[in-house]
């Protein structure tokens, strides 16, 4: 864990204990994480690592973290110095917002995928960034490309494989922050709101989504001034964001709340519908 650790990161995280000896007991059976969390300015790569070393029992185990292409080179040097000092691995990929600065769309996600799929065989972690780049909110059609799906795919990633889903929501603890504002700031000393978890298997993730699309066919969920008026089923990569969504600033959430603070909210907790 070394050096990173003492980075002065403020931030309010919380952890629940339950999340904590699940994860501790997935790390002894030998399990790869793979973290989601949320973007919206230069920080939330710095907590991403503070927080899996600070939490997950892999301090010995590789850890791969995603950054936009232009960004990577825009400050190569110094990344590639502190990829070296944390003791992580950083892949550059060419996204969308890569794209306006020149690059090419899809560039080094070969390399990306491959270095994922080792980690989470060696039982280490690596992000993904399920919005795909920084946003000023969280929205459901961030994930139209479906990010998540391509990964687990990209890494021969199966229900029954030893793969967990660690989700680390995170926004400004602080009232009434403008998003907008705060893109193109580095945020070192605003303290953050982080939650640790929750944390499924992909086997749990998978019959979680099964259940929630069953339920979902019998009584689909109306949205106004929608794309989707009526939802009938949702992908995997919709189902992380929603549970991405429960915790963060409601400013930042663009989420139907039909869908995720009134809808998956009550399936969740209701005992008779857990992983079903």
């Amino acid at each position: 864990m070394g050096p990173l650790l003492r980075i002065p990161l403020r931030a309010s995280v919380e952890v629940d204990q339950d999340n904590i000896e699940k994860t501790r007991q997935l790390a002894a059976d030998g399990y790869g994480f793979l973290i989601l969390g949320t973007h919206f300015s230069w920080r939330e790569g710095f907590d991403f690592i503070v927080q899996t070393q600070r939490y997950l029992p892999i301090s010995d185990k590789p850890i791969v973290m995603p950054i936009s292409l232009h960004q990577y080179e825009r400050q190569k040097g110094l990344l590639d110095h502190f990829s070296a000092i944390a003791g992580i691995t950083i892949s550059p990929v060419g996204n969308e917002d890569a794209v306006k600065y020149g690059y090419e769309l899809g560039a080094g996600l070969p390399e990306y995928a491959r270095n994922t799929r080792e980690a989470l065989l060696a039982g280490g972690a690596a992000g993904i960034a399920i919005q795909t780049g920084r946003r000023n909110e969280l929205e459901l059609g961030q994930v139209k490309k479906q990010p998540l799906r391509f990964m687990l795919s990209a890494t021969r990633t199966k229900p029954s494989s030893s793969v967990a889903l660690l989700f680390l929501p995170m926004t400004p603890f602080e009232e009434n922050v403008d998003y907008k504002a705060i893109y193109e700031k580095k945020n070192l000393f605003k303290k953050y709101d982080v939650r640790f978890g929750p944390i499924f298997t992909i086997a749990e993730m998978y019959q979680l989504l099964k259940g929630i699309n069953t339920s979902l066919r019998s009584h689909p969920i109306a949205l106004e001034n929608a794309d989707r008026p009526t939802i009938t089923e949702i992908t995997i990569d919709e189902l992380a964001l929603v549970i991405l969504s429960i915790a963060v600033d409601p400013k930042y959430n663009h989420v139907p709340k039909e869908l995720g603070q009134e809808f998956l909210i009550e399936y969740f907790f209701n005992p008779e519908n857990r992983y079903q």
